[in-house]
């Protein structure tokens, strides 16, 4: 795959930032995920006007602004996994793409970043994820505040148990009487 990026750079220099989020998604698939970060970020598109002036492909801001998210959400994925829990928040805060939102979570709780992983759950609406994981982790403000959007019973009662060991009984009765 490097050899296409060398062609690219040569024969066609208008596909080779598509070509090295090609390559930086196998080194991600490698577990090469410093190469991978690297390649995400050298993949972006920062002048999207000047891109398709210069470009002979059939490119318009759509496919650029496709590319710059499939980007951002790889470098926001390889950030979390080396480490860097802020940058890789900020970024995946900023995606509008459930799946990719939702994938990038599931890599957090798959690393035991919990606190991102709810957080990023919350954001593409899926309260109840959230709310097990802010359980888990014992940040039960966090769990609290989505009790309006839980239907699920078994975690009204959890959230209920909660609130009963923190002696807020009115605040458990509510809990118990919304899980019938």
């Amino acid at each position: 795959m490097d050899a296409a990026l060398r062609l690219a750079r040569d024969y066609a220099p208008s596909r080779e930032n598509f070509i090295a989020k090609k390559l930086a998604y196998q080194y991600e698939s490698a577990n090469n995920t410093s190469e991978a970060l690297k390649m995400y970020e050298s993949s972006l598109i920062h002048d999207a006007a000047k891109y398709i002036n210069e470009s002979h492909e059939e490119v318009d801001r759509d496919d650029i602004q496709e590319h710059n998210t499939t980007c951002n959400a790889g470098i926001a994925r390889c950030s979390f996994k080396l480490g860097d829990t802020n940058r890789g928040m900020s970024l995946a805060q900023e995606l509008v793409d459930k799946n990719l939102v939702i994938e990038i979570a599931s890599i957090c709780e798959s690393l035991n970043y919990f606190l991102e992983a709810a957080k990023l759950y919350q954001q593409v609406s899926l309260f109840e994820k959230a709310a097990i994981i802010y359980i888990q982790i014992r940040s039960f403000k966090q769990a609290e505040a989505l009790i309006d959007k839980i239907k699920s019973p078994k975690l009204l009662i959890q959230l209920a148990k909660m609130k009963e060991s923190e002696r807020l009984y009115k605040d458990a009765e509510a809990a118990y009487e919304k899980a019938d």
